[in-house]
């Protein structure tokens, strides 16, 4: 019997090969096994032990070690189909502006010369909403101005303007939001950090406001995006539409959390800002033992980000809301320390 090929099949069967960066990170790790028994899977990194063993056992894997701030070129001989590059510096590091554009946008370069080279079909780029900046009045699109400050947010805004400008390549940016969920590194997942110790950093200003994205509903976007038959560079804020106020998030994790009593500390902007800039100064020396810095300077900005465009695109609405997602997050903590 023949199967028939419908269209559907047609555009799922054009990605056969991928070649990711930041496959051991917390967006790669969960991706990873979603991908791994569809499409070959080429994994540039440091080392391959900071990969699952599951994943590193499966015939479609292929590792290759690589160095993003210290490579010149990348050489692959099989045929790849897609780039999805997840790889570089996060913000809330204490390195320099040359680190972080070396990571960011350096590598950047290098691999769309190779996605070129390749003639790969698609090239995903994960950027951030932090591009845009604080405190805008206005909800934010696609084509709202980038006024990012920081030295991450410069680096992913040189970058998205350096794939912008290839016409050879297809390239999907992402500006994905505050990502929170099981071993991440997330905003939400140093507050709960913090409020475990029983701190709470208490705003004694405004009511901030921003939007989150749970960990299992931006790995469907990443999905989704792979079966797109694209022609052209495009962008999407990838988030979850429900906005967030700083007020309301303290509430839920507070109520889910066993115990009640909390140091509530009131916090004017320029002591939150001094207070993380102790954090990364810490963090530098080693004078702290957290394994990352614990950056509290997101609290200072509000955002609104429309998330419209991706939502009508892939026709898929982030299922995973802020209080289930904080509810799973510490489900999970509680099953790993027992």
């Amino acid at each position: 019997m023949v199967k028939k090929i419908t269209q559907k099949s047609r555009t799922s069967s054009k990605i056969h090969s991928i070649l990711i960066t930041g496959g051991s990170g917390s967006i790669g790790k969960v991706l990873l096994p979603k991908l791994i028994d569809h499409y070959k899977i080429y994994a540039l990194g440091r080392k391959v032990k900071n990969f699952p063993k599951d994943i590193c056992l499966n015939k479609n894997f292929h590792f290759i070690e690589c160095d993003y701030q210290n490579v010149k070129h990348i050489s692959i001989h099989e045929k790849i189909d897609c780039v999805i590059h997840l790889g570089g510096q996060v913000a809330g590091k204490s390195i320099s502006f040359e680190d972080y554009k070396k990571s960011n946008l350096d590598f950047t370069k290098i691999l769309l010369e190779f996605a070129k080279l390749k003639s790969v079909k698609k090239f995903i780029f994960s950027s951030s909403v932090s591009v845009y900046g604080k405190n805008k009045k206005e909800k934010i699109t696609e084509d709202s101005k980038l006024e990012g400050i920081s030295d991450y947010a410069i680096s992913k805004i040189l970058a998205e303007n350096i794939l912008l400008e290839n016409k050879k390549v297809p390239v999907t940016i992402f500006r994905i939001g505050s990502v929170y969920g099981e071993n991440n590194k997330s905003f939400i997942n140093k507050l709960i950090h913090l409020m475990k110790k029983r701190i709470i950093p208490f705003l004694n200003y405004g009511r901030n406001s921003k939007n989150f994205i749970y960990i299992g509903d931006l790995v469907e976007y990443f999905l989704l995006e792979i079966k797109k038959d694209r022609k052209s560079n495009i962008i999407f804020n990838i988030v979850n539409p429900e906005k967030v106020e700083y007020p309301n998030l303290i509430r839920l994790i507070q109520k889910n959390l066993s115990g009640s009593v909390y140091l509530k500390i009131p916090i004017s902007k320029f002591l939150l800002q001094t207070v993380s800039n102790f954090n990364r100064i810490a963090f530098f020396f080693k004078l702290t033992k957290t394994k990352y810095v614990i950056d509290l300077s997101p609290l200072t900005g509000s955002q609104e980000i429309s998330a419209t465009k991706a939502i009508q695109e892939y026709r898929y609405s982030p299922k995973v809301q802020i209080e289930e997602g904080i509810d799973r997050l510490l489900n999970q903590n509680i099953k790993s320390s027992s």
